[in-house]
């Protein structure tokens, strides 16, 4: 099944947003992941005294929920699961969607939450938000923050089963970038589908975009079930065990657009 949802949270009410009375939006001072309602493991944070020392951040997330802590039922076949490289990747788009694979049904999960931070760790974007009624299947946020070229950003995307306990969560890496000539020539080139080019360039967020986006429009084009496989095999990925029995028709797909509640 196949859904395509586009939501801005500030003029429909189809998506309930929970009530965040402990996560008042206001603008940030210098305090680090101010809006995560958890401490997350040291591996993934930073710590004061090395940002004090000028240290480069690690540019390594975590790609599925395996390692982290939450209260929700283990799902046996399927993680949380971001379809994005482990490292760090680049995108030309100024305001780029994550894809994820969510495995659980939305009356499973009491609030999610999305943590836009810069290389930082100072908060940029925040939103919380209830699951679309498609879940389990995959889903994309559209970052509601615009991108500056050439910086590099950090998120966190975390699922509470229990909002009084710590969550499910993954955190990745992305830097934005302004296309050369010669990707635009060659997007140009490829016409309407664009899958090979961005994936020739390692543009991991920009390639499943647009593999899953023209899914959504209605395209059942045998090449964009081909570019999902490929996307999934891709050494930068290595997602495909895990999609083994589910081919792209088979999945309920939506894409939402959340707004910023951070002012």
């Amino acid at each position: 099944m196949v859904k395509l949802r586009k939501i801005s949270t500030g003029c429909i009410a189809t998506l309930a947003i929970l009530s965040i009375e402990s996560l008042v939006p206001q603008k940030i001072v210098n305090t680090t992941h101010s809006y995560l309602e958890y401490p997350l493991p040291s591996t993934l944070a930073f710590a004061s005294s090395n940002l004090d020392r000028g240290s480069e951040p690690p540019m390594t997330g975590t790609q599925t929920s395996n390692d982290s802590r939450g209260d929700c039922p283990v799902s046996n076949a399927r993680p949380l699961i971001r379809l994005s490289p482990l490292e760090s990747s680049e995108t030309v788009q100024t305001t780029p969607t994550v894809w994820f694979y969510i495995p659980y049904a939305a009356e499973d999960i009491e609030a999610g939450t999305f943590v836009l931070q810069n290389a930082e760790g100072y908060d940029l974007a925040f939103s919380k938000f209830s699951l679309p009624s498609g879940t389990p299947g995959l889903v994309g946020f559209e970052i509601p923050y615009e991108l500056t070229p050439q910086d590099s950003y950090q998120w966190y995307f975390s699922l509470y089963c229990d909002e009084d306990a710590p969550p499910l969560y993954v955190h990745g890496w992305m830097r934005a970038i302004e296309p050369s000539a010669q990707l635009n020539r060659d997007l140009a080139a490829a016409g309407p589908i664009q899958n090979a080019v961005y994936q020739e360039n390692r543009l991991w967020f920009d390639s499943i975009d647009q593999t899953l986006s023209r899914y959504l429009e209605g395209s059942d084009s045998p090449s964009l079930s081909t570019a999902w496989g490929q996307f999934l095999a891709a050494d930068a990925i290595n997602l495909d065990k895990y999609f083994q029995d589910l081919p792209l028709g088979s999945l309920s797909i939506e894409k939402i657009v959340f707004d910023n509640m951070i002012e």
